[in-house]
């Protein structure tokens, strides 16, 4: 049996001026409506700003607030949108998993 060389190949890592850095508390989203891709919406959740204040104005120039409204509790905040595809999708969710688990391991010394 003849020996089989290794083939190996260099990959070069360049960072784009301006690439963001995302924060992510949760992702939703599925495969898409044909199957052919995983759509995922990565998102920061946070408690909702009032989006209307009454204030009542004291004569002093004082305010105080006498009611307000808001569109919810919680306000689920997309940073960013993967489209990935089937096989993708798996690879980079074992690769977070595995780094996931070593990094609480490394939290719980």
């Amino acid at each position: 049996m003849a020996d089989q060389q290794q083939q190996t190949a260099s990959v070069y890592y360049e960072e784009r001026p301006g690439k963001p850095t995302l924060a992510a508390t949760g992702a939703f989203g599925g495969p898409s409506p044909d199957s052919h891709n995983v759509i995922v919406h990565l998102f920061v959740e946070h408690a909702t700003v009032p989006s209307i204040a009454e204030l009542e104005l004291n004569a002093d120039g004082g305010a105080r607030q006498t009611r307000e409204i808001k569109r919810g509790d919680a306000k689920r905040e997309i940073q960013a949108t993967l489209v990935l595809t089937p096989k993708a999708a798996v690879s980079i969710g074992e690769w977070l998993r595995n780094h996931g688990v070593q990094a609480l391991a490394n939290l719980q010394g």
